[in-house]
This record gives C-alpha cells, sequence and structure tokens, in this order.
C-alpha cells in the first residue's frame, strides 16, 4: 500500500503542477492579451491626440484667417462709406492742427473686383501738421492711396503751407 500510497501522492503532484502549469500558461495569454489591448488603447489615443492637435491647429488658423479677412473687411469695405472717409479726414485733420477747406468725391472707377473713389481733399496748416496729417492717413486701417499732393506757399511771410492733395479709396463691389 505506500507504494500505492506514493503512486497516488506522485501523480497528484504532477495533476497540480501540470493544473498549475495550465494556469500559469492561460494567466500568462491572458495576460499577453491585455498587453496588446492596452498597447492598442494606447496607439488609439495617441492618434486621437495628434488629431486634437491638428483640429487646434486648424481651429487657431481659422481664427487667424478670420482675423485676416476682417483686417481686410476694413480695408477695403462693402460699400463706398462716405460719411466715413469724411469722418477720418475731418478727425485726422483736428487731431493735427490742419483746416480743411474741400473735400470732393470723384468719379467712381469699376476694376474688376475693386472700385476705386477718388477724393480731393484741399487744406491748409503748417508744414509739419500737414506732413503729420498724411503719416496719419496712411496709418489708417481703411486703404488710402496717396496719388498726388501739390504744396504752395500762401505768401512770403505767411508760414502757411496749402495742401492739394489727391487720395483714392477703394470698396469692394
Amino acid at each position: 500500500m505506500p507504494k500505492t500510497n506514493n503512486y497516488l501522492v506522485i501523480i497528484l503532484i504532477m495533476v497540480l503542477v501540470f493544473i498549475a502549469a495550465f494556469l500559469t500558461v492561460s494567466g500568462v495569454m491572458n495576460l499577453k492579451d491585455t498587453l496588446n489591448a492596452i498597447a492598442n488603447e494606447r496607439t488609439v489615443i495617441e492618434k486621437l491626440y495628434e488629431k486634437a492637435l491638428y483640429l487646434q491647429q486648424m481651429k487657431s488658423s481659422g481664427q487667424d484667417y478670420e482675423s485676416v479677412v476682417d483686417a481686410y473687411k476694413m480695408m477695403i469695405p462693402h460699400e463706398p462709406d462716405k460719411n466715413h472717409v469724411l469722418e477720418t479726414v475731418y478727425g485726422l485733420a483736428g487731431n493735427n492742427a490742419v483746416n480743411v477747406n474741400t473735400v470732393q468725391f470723384g468719379e467712381e472707377t469699376k476694376g474688376q473686383k475693386i472700385i476705386k473713389v477718388p477724393i480731393t481733399i484741399n487744406l491748409d496748416g503748417d508744414f509739419v501738421s500737414i506732413m503729420n496729417f498724411l503719416k496719419n492717413i496712411r496709418k489708417q486701417r481703411r486703404l488710402y492711396n496717396i496719388i498726388n499732393i501739390n504744396l504752395s506757399r500762401a505768401g512770403d511771410q505767411d508760414s502757411r503751407i496749402y495742401a492739394n492733395m489727391l487720395i483714392n479709396a477703394y470698396y469692394e463691389k
């Protein structure tokens, strides 16, 4: 009987070793599957993160594009808006101690997409004030193209300068 007991113990140990090996191998297989699933999820997360960064860049580019479009609309509006031009001219004249004598709008010239509005401005003031007026009109958000400037002195004793200038403003059709 002791021999049979030994065989039974050996068989029982072998069965337990076999079960332990089976459980270990299946545990390792499950662990391997879990690690593969984690790696796949990580890949998916990285791709989603890259897409999120791309979308953020696109959003930023969109905002940049919108600001460029807004600046363009300020430079070349959709209407002639002559009142705004007059406000600008008289406002700059007041800020620069220049007297505006006349402002005349010429005949509009139609291009393919843009309409040009010639504006003749006649003003007087001292030379520095007139130059400051010109500098400030160039700094405006709306596009003004200075075409011609004629300067003349009022007299030998007078320090006043008369300026007759032609500028173009533009608007979109």
